[in-house]
């Protein structure tokens, strides 16, 4: 676990000036600006004070907004039928972290919970200095797509591109022709909303070629990787260990 020491001055100030100008100039509460968020968001945005401020609004907007959360860290005990969604994998072949989502239908009246989980989950993701400093690899397996529309796909897409990533490489898996043309037109549509990008980066691929690119101890589990904890007790951990700074409180 990285300690304050650990993190340059230009990065703890960069924070700061975040956390400044989205209090005094977007009118955040500084409760809204938690040092996980902050740090997360600002390493994402490479230091760029004024990209990290528009990311960090559209998280606060556009996520836990839309969604009506308004605590991402509050009865984490209600999201235990959520984890399912998210798997834990290992590095990418540049020492990253993986961001591993599994697909699936989302019923209405879970999608506050399913946004929450991402969150919290996108957030253990990140908690070591080498992947905040470096980005990760995001990969979406959708060979568990529901064959009938919820009617929130389009939604929920949107939601997904509003992460604040710096995704390296994205990766869907368990596609076929049909299939792509219809993820195709889900990332066209997401793209009106939230331009980025880190759409060009976007792949068709398989756990084959993913294997062969990380090493297959980097798959989940399931995949053939390495054990692992379970997603929730490994959320956890990470976010328990998480690299923070230190900052001194808002005054």
């Amino acid at each position: 676990m990285a300690t304050s020491k650990e993190w340059t001055e230009e990065e703890r100030q960069a924070c700061l000036d975040v956390r400044e100008a989205l209090i005094k100039e977007k009118n955040l509460p500084a409760s809204a600006v938690g040092e996980v968020e902050l740090i997360v968001i600002t390493l994402n945005a490479k230091l760029r004070v004024d990209e990290a401020v528009t990311k960090f609004m559209t998280y606060h907007e556009s996520l836990l907004g839309e969604y009506g959360i308004s605590d991402v860290w509050a009865a984490h005990e209600t999201l235990d039928d959520q984890w399912h969604r998210l798997a834990v994998a290992g590095q990418d072949e540049g020492g990253r972290s993986v961001m591993w989502v599994h697909g699936g239908g989302t019923a209405v009246d879970e999608e506050t919970r399913c946004i929450q989980s991402c969150c919290v989950y996108f957030f253990a993701v990140h908690a070591d200095v080498f992947t905040l400093r470096n980005g990760i690899s995001l990969v979406i397996d959708t060979s568990n797509a529901p064959k009938k529309k919820v009617g929130n796909e389009r939604k929920l897409q949107v939601a997904w591109q509003n992460y604040p990533t710096r995704a390296q490489g994205i990766y869907i898996l368990g596609t076929n022709a049909f299939t792509r043309i219809a993820i195709n037109a889900l990332i066209a549509f997401a793209s009106l909303f939230a331009k980025n990008k880190i759409i060009a980066r976007i792949r068709f691929s398989d756990i084959a070629e993913l294997g062969k690119k990380w090493g297959t101890s980097s798959l989940p589990e399931i995949h053939g990787g390495e054990k692992r904890p379970a997603t929730g007790e490994w959320v956890r951990a990470r976010l328990d260990a998480f690299p923070r700074m230190g900052l001194p409180a808002y005054v």
